[in-house]
């Protein structure tokens, strides 16, 4: 508890090495909120093209089994209620 109590009495005493530290953890803050919003970014970017992709598979396999799209309601009326 000691050497909060110092490292308190050091930045108090001299503002340039508070100025310091408080730039150093906007500069981090900033880092980690922009490695945050891009991997956000990315999920999203990736989720979309994930269902792109699926939907395109289901219709080239609807093409290719022949099925129209009002079979495929046909079949899908039993598992909505």
């Amino acid at each position: 508890m000691s050497a909060l109590a110092a490292l308190a009495a050091v930045l108090a005493a001299n503002k340039a090495v508070a100025a310091f530290i408080a730039a150093l953890l906007a500069l981090a803050r900033a880092w980690w909120k922009g490695r945050r919003d891009g991997i956000r970014r990315e999920r999203q970017r990736q989720a979309a093209a994930s269902l792109r992709n699926r939907r395109t598979r289901d219709a080239i396999d609807d093409a290719i089994a022949g099925r129209t799209d009002d079979d495929i309601r046909k079949g899908l009326d039993r598992w909505s209620r």
